[in-house]
């Protein structure tokens, strides 16, 4: 479905995951990392398909690594690799996406398909965003852990973000209720700063059928162009 978004438009397509510690986060079955390898796995396979070029980026509070441009399958391996690589890597706890934003701007990219998988929702400096979506179509798309975003669980109690003197008791219904609210507005605002910027956004979780949001994403997409 990649092709039919992108017309007959010469494309190439980049990657860019967020493999900081926090997208090992999971409650149930699969980490947020789990999740944006499903993701790749729809994503990567319909761009080789289309023998598109393929590249990518990895990034925590710096840029870990690079995959450069290629059209073969190596490259969806490679990448394929590289996320199972830091599925089982104690990696850093802070994550900043400007750092990859300001290279690919540096480097005045053009004329790419980006996805952006991060679980990231407010630290965004515009001027990158800006001047990469005047020249690239850009899809942002959030992976969050159900939990993070209802606290629904029977047996946990008790929540305490790491490096963080947050501190919710999930039985306190009121409490609860002031963490959703605030996290929803938060993530209501982050997405509407995205469109304004003339990005795309799509929000998946560990419950999402991905293969099913995507295709839905990519078809409504389609008809709006």
């Amino acid at each position: 479905f990649i092709r039919k978004y992108q017309e007959e438009r010469e494309l190439s397509t980049l990657f860019i995951c967020d493999i900081w510690s926090n997208m090992q986060f999971w409650i149930w079955e699969k980490t947020k990392l789990d999740t944006l390898l499903e993701a790749f796995y729809i994503l990567g396979f319909s761009s080789l398909k289309n023998n598109d070029k393929i590249w990518a980026y990895f990034f925590d509070s710096n840029v870990e690594f690079n995959i450069h441009t290629k059209k073969w399958q190596s490259n969806v391996w490679l990448i394929i690799d590289k996320i199972l690589y830091y599925t089982k890597t104690n990696n850093p706890s802070s994550s900043d996406i400007n750092i990859v934003l300001k290279e690919l701007y540096n480097k005045k990219i053009k004329n790419n398909l980006l996805f952006i998988f991060s679980d990231e929702y407010e630290n965004l400096d515009e001027k990158y965003f800006k001047a990469l979506a005047i020249k690239n179509d850009i899809v942002f798309i959030n992976i969050f852990d159900d939990f993070e975003n209802n606290l629904d669980n029977t047996w946990i109690y008790n929540l305490i973000w790491k490096n963080s003197s947050v501190y919710i008791d999930i039985k306190d219904d009121k409490k609860k209720k002031e963490y959703i609210d605030k996290r929803n507005e938060k993530k209501l605002l982050f997405k509407k700063k995205i469109l304004n910027l003339g990005w795309s956004y799509l929000e998946i979780t560990n419950s999402t059928n991905i293969y099913q949001t995507l295709y839905k994403f990519f078809k409504l997409r389609q008809t709006i162009r």
